[in-house]
């Protein structure tokens, strides 16, 4: 990965992404100003195939129905198991690579 950037909030969390290219995005859902889910949603509007992860103690059906709902790859629970983390960053490093592999230049 060529560049990490923190965000504060979900709001500043999406100004980030106006103004970069990120691999994978990592959250939680309790943020200030706008929450994870929102936040996922909104990127989605833009980009439909980045790479989020939401990580987040909150494991309540609701909250990950609307997870699925708004287009997340994968939900880590907190406290995270740093071996299910590594996992699932190797995970999307080879769908990145596949997908690559397999657009045009244009895509």
């Amino acid at each position: 990965f060529e560049k990490i950037d923190l965000a504060q909030n979900g709001e500043e969390g999406l100004e980030l992404f106006e103004l970069g290219k990120y691999e994978i995005i990592i959250t939680d859902i309790n943020m200030p100003k706008v929450n994870g889910v929102e936040m996922v949603k909104a990127i989605r509007r833009k980009d439909r195939h980045q790479m989020i992860i939401v990580i987040s103690a909150h494991d309540e059906p609701h909250y990950l129905i609307d997870l699925i709902n708004a287009g997340v790859q994968h939900f880590l629970s907190k406290p995270i198991d740093l071996t299910g983390l590594i996992s699932v960053l190797y995970e999307f490093c080879v769908e990145h690579q596949q997908r690559a592999a397999t657009l045009s230049p244009d895509e």
